[in-house]
């Protein structure tokens, strides 16, 4: 027998919600606070009467808004804005006349330096709400494009088409020959901070830039390598609707944040991968941050880009690292990632091959600033400040270990087939540096330490020592952590 007493369960109603944008995330939230649906582009459910929160979010940015549901709903989500150094639309950060400008001078060849590969780099400000312009300063000001060996070729301050009014804009094709390159800013203070550029044949690389301020630590105002948005396409001229280069600049930030992603959403980036390569780059380390990681899908990422592109790419061959395949590459120059480079520290340690003593990599690996996405190394205005920096480290390899062991380590680095000695291996792990650059930093800076080398050394027993102000040295020699 039923009790009078029992409530009726409140009725159901459908909900959906529908966006135009494939980026943003759809959270349906209830009066409890409690998540009780989601979706990506579209939300579709059925929920008891009530009130509700639908939250959208898209990388960093996100918005609330409150939700009656009292009858069945299809309800138009408007486009969520976000920041972007692309001038995009439904972004937050753009101007007409930018979009415009970028679109022309995508198809225009400014500086012709060789021939098969191009980049094309826009610089611009912004003020929002059409603010007070910033008056004089040059959105390219300190912005260079370097050789593999730091050779300047482009000074983008003086060789680019630039427009002064309103927020001012830089733009500039190079024609270049496929290899590396080194895109850098000098800052007020003299220090150089700088990124790897990949050129490929058959493809544009396109970067953009804002302005960020610095002025409070004396490195004024300068183009942002940290917010910098990279895109790689067969197509030479700019899109401001492309919707590879939203998905793209959504899963640039979704790396930055860490942020794992699911479903549809992980499909979109890997299937957009030969229109944009950079979405198949960035999709296989969004991978990489699942609490299982699909090494088979992994796999078939790094497989397809192979395929697709010419020429090997850096950060590909990272990728195939992590997915436990091999690779004949050899990083000689950073890859463009940060998430890249650990890949490749973390198996260096047992292949000290990968970066190869006296290359570029080895020495700017004391160099690198912890910021994300892209790999940024600053370049100290001084050669002693360099010397400052690796004496340091130095210094710290010097008190964690004894005397034979300092000696042991440069020698087992420089074997062709070093014999694997647990305790530097779990330093090596603790520098973060590759095995070639700390061959390099005892020799240049421990090579007097006068005890002999033991003929053996036991694995499991290898002393070592550890001591506070060793770990307080290292620290204090790491470059420190920009804010994006």
């Amino acid at each position: 027998m039923s009790s009078s007493n029992s409530a009726a369960s409140p009725p159901s109603y459908s909900f959906k919600a529908v966006s135009d944008d494939s980026a943003v995330e759809l959270f349906l939230i209830d009066a409890r606070m409690q998540l009780v649906a989601r979706g990506r582009r579209e939300l579709i459910t059925e929920q008891p009467i009530g009130v509700y929160t639908l939250k959208l979010r898209a990388g960093p940015t996100s918005r609330e808004e409150v939700i009656l549901l009292d009858r069945n709903m299809t309800y138009p989500v408007e486009p969520l804005r976000f920041a972007s150094a692309v001038p995009l639309n439904a972004t937050s950060e753009t101007h007409e006349y930018q979009q415009a400008a970028a679109k022309d001078l995508s198809r225009k060849v400014n500086v012709e330096l060789g021939k098969g590969a191009s980049i094309f780099v826009f610089a611009r400000d912004w003020t929002p709400d059409n603010g007070k312009v910033r008056s004089g300063h040059h959105p390219a000001e300190g912005l260079t494009l370097c050789s593999e060996q730091g050779v300047k070729l482009v000074d983008f301050q003086t060789q680019s088409v630039t427009d002064m009014s309103g927020d001012p804009w830089a733009a500039c094709r190079v024609s270049v020959n496929p290899g590396l390159y080194r895109l850098a800013v000098r800052v007020a203070t003299g220090e150089y901070f700088e990124m790897t550029l990949t050129a490929l044949p058959g493809y544009f690389l396109k970067v953009f830039l804002v302005q960020r301020d610095e002025s409070a630590s004396g490195r004024g105002r300068h183009p942002d390598l940290a917010r910098a948005s990279v895109l790689m396409s067969r197509h030479e001229e700019f899109d401001k609707d492309s919707e590879e280069s939203r998905i793209a600049e959504m899963a640039k930030l979704a790396l930055v944040d860490r942020r794992r992603v699911y479903g549809t959403e992980m499909n979109r980036f890997l299937t957009k991968k030969a229109e944009n390569p950079m979405l198949g780059i960035l999709g296989g380390h969004l991978l990489l941050l699942e609490k299982e990681v699909d090494t088979a899908l992994l796999r078939t990422v790094v497989q397809n880009l192979r395929k697709i592109l010419p020429t090997p790419h850096p950060d590909v061959e990272a990728l195939a690292l992590a997915a436990g395949m091999v690779t004949a590459h050899r990083f000689t120059m950073p890859p463009m990632l940060r998430a890249s480079w650990q890949i490749v520290l973390n198996h260096s340690v047992h292949q000290p091959e990968l970066v190869p003593i006296g290359s570029l990599a080895a020495s700017l690996a004391t160099l690198i600033t912890q910021q994300d996405p892209w790999l940024i190394w600053c370049r100290p205005g001084a050669k002693r400040q360099i010397d400052q920096r690796q004496r340091g480290i130095a210094n710290f390899i010097k008190e964690q270990l004894e005397p034979s062991l300092v000696q042991l380590m440069s020698k087992m680095i420089l074997s062709k087939a070093p014999k694997r000695v647990p305790a530097l291996d779990k330093l090596m792990g603790e520098l973060n540096l590759p095995p070639s650059t700390v061959a390099h930093l005892v020799e240049k800076f421990l090579h007097h330490t006068k005890s002999a080398v033991p003929k053996t050394v036991s694995d499991e027993k290898a002393p070592v020592k550890r001591t506070v102000a060793g770990r307080a040295a290292v620290r204090k020699q790491t470059p420190p952590k920009r804010a994006k």
